[in-house]
């Protein structure tokens, strides 16, 4: 729901107000220790990077403002500290739980993002009526923006635009698994029993698709094109399942587009302004190559520290800017961290048993986990998504999609009693 509920201007995020919250709350029902290790082994990145950012804080001179407009480097790193922990105690609470608890996240994340995408048609439709003005949109939104000569609106309900494309990208790539996955769900009263019908999925599955092409956001597209790619793959469709999927969507996609470019606005002028923006000298592709060099310029006088933690967070790549921020050392400490996390964490868990009652939701999971990876992995290359709801998610994801061997040793013994 992002800055749906205008707690504060900028950025800021409501949900951050919760984090502190959430990991005391977490903290008292903790019921593994290995969960505090892991939380332990990304410290000394942290406590670097919060060096490293008070030293940026002292020195805001130090800052090129065209590689970085963030006015709080210690408070980022604190926000990213508060993520961090806050996702691993409650994926801790949370993987003792069933595989029908942990679906029912999913169910979650689609109903918040469906209430978000509602509210920002009608901030949408009641701009162009001019029954909405800009400044109150500005409210609810962390960044409001036109695009192209068009001066169009650009979708971005409680977050901005690249953010919304690509957690709606993410929700049409989920939905279309589910879709697909229909028969199977309907027998176990999954998913389609709470929506409604597939009918309601479908007609959400068009809305969805008409907010991420409203964005505007290329990278949104590309990761829509490889998610479905996976899915195909994953799915084990045949040539022909693929064909018969094609047909049926395409031509209800191809009536509604030409009714809007009929009768609402140019659609075609959209494309164009995505193809400008890639290919056009002075495009965002082409600045955005140009804020990479300029970076890399800073870190090169200290390859060892990096520039400071603060002062590329512009730059509109998550791995470049925290190995310019950070530099080699603060990057070594991330990989060890991440290294012996993955070590110790795939000793204590096991994939989820393919069983007759949890096979479907325990497989979705997994499908969906892999799905939001390719959002959040792609994304990160040319955009800030370090602090986004959708990448520390799709991380509790993954670390509840497994289950803990001792809790599958109990399972199988109690199986084996009855």
């Amino acid at each position: 729901m992002g800055s749906l509920i205008p707690f504060s201007s900028g950025s800021f995020r409501f949900f951050y107000v919760l984090l502190p919250l959430i990991i005391l709350v977490s903290l008292f029902h903790l019921s593994r220790k290995r969960t505090l290790f892991f939380i332990a082994l990304f410290v000394p990145y942290l406590l670097f990077s919060a060096v490293s950012a008070y030293l940026t804080h002292l020195n805001p001179h130090a800052v090129n403002s065209s590689l970085s407009t963030d006015q709080g480097p210690v408070s980022r790193i604190i926000l990213l500290a508060c993520l961090l922990f806050s996702t691993f105690l409650m994926a801790d609470h949370a993987m003792k739980k069933d595989m029908k608890s942990k679906a029912n996240y999913i169910k979650v994340f689609l109903f918040g993002y469906f209430i978000s995408m509602i509210i920002g048609y009608i901030f949408f439709i009641g701009y162009y009526l001019g029954a909405v003005s800009i400044k109150w949109i500005s409210r609810f939104q962390v960044l409001t923006q036109f695009y192209g000569k068009e001066n169009l609106l650009r979708f971005s309900p409680g977050s901005y635009p690249n953010e919304y494309g690509n957690a709606s990208s993410f929700v049409l790539a989920v939905l279309v698994l589910l879709f697909l996955s229909r028969t199977e769900l309907k027998k176990q009263n999954l998913f389609f029993n709470r929506f409604g019908s597939t009918v309601f999925m479908a007609v959400y599955f068009l809305l969805a698709l008409g907010a991420l092409f409203l964005t505007e956001t290329r990278s949104a597209y590309i990761t829509l094109t490889l998610s479905l790619l996976y899915i195909a793959v994953s799915s084990h469709l045949s040539p022909k399942q693929i064909m018969m999927t094609v047909l049926k969507v395409v031509p209800v996609i191809a009536i509604i587009y030409l009714v809007i470019q009929r009768f609402l606005f140019n659609i075609n002028a959209v494309f164009m302004l995505e193809y400008n923006g890639f290919f056009a000298a002075y495009g965002s592709t082409t600045t955005r190559f140009l804020a990479w060099h300029l970076a890399y310029i800073n870190f090169s006088k200290n390859m060892i520290l990096g520039s400071g933690f603060g002062t590329a967070s512009g730059i509109h790549n998550t791995y470049l800017q925290l190995l310019f921020e950070t530099g080699l050392l603060g990057i070594a400490l991330l990989l060890l961290a991440l290294f012996i996390f993955w070590r110790y964490y795939r000793t204590g868990v096991i994939r989820f048993k393919r069983q007759k009652d949890s096979d479907i939701r325990s497989d979705l999971l997994w499908k969906i986990t892999n799905i939001g990876f390719i959002h959040v992995l792609w994304f990160a290359t040319n955009n800030h998504n370090l602090n986004h709801f959708l990448t520390w998610f799709v991380i509790f994801l993954f670390l509840i999609r497994y289950q803990e061997k001792q809790t599958a040793r109990a399972t199988k013994s109690a199986d084996r009693q009855a």
